[in-house]
């Protein structure tokens, strides 16, 4: 791979990320507030996680996205809304230092 397509593939795959980043915190102000709109936008952020992202190369950290969303689904359906922000503000974390890696910055 060239060093210009080097930095397509990670210009890529930091607005991928930029992309769940927003969703995330979207779903996560959503819930915080108890919007009626909480389901259709914790949709959102799930949809943005189902498919490998440009390259591939992200397909560890979105597996284990999607596992942390599983489990603060559960909790959210359990009314437990500590454990429900706490996988959703690890998950937004770990998106946030992938960002950072991947832009080099």
């Amino acid at each position: 791979m060239s060093p210009k397509d080097g930095r397509a593939m990670a210009s890529a795959r930091t607005a991928h990320l930029l992309g769940i980043a927003a969703n995330l915190n979207m779903a996560t102000i959503s819930l915080w507030g108890q919007s009626p709109r909480a389901a259709a936008i914790l949709g959102m952020f799930e949809a943005s996680i189902r498919w490998e992202g440009p390259g591939g190369s992200d397909e560890d950290l979105l597996e284990r996205l999607r596992n942390l969303f599983e489990e603060a689904k559960k909790y959210h359906a359990r009314e437990d809304f500590p454990a429900m922000m706490a996988r959703l503000r690890v998950a937004y974390d770990l998106v946030s230092i992938r960002i950072i890696e991947v832009s080099g910055e």
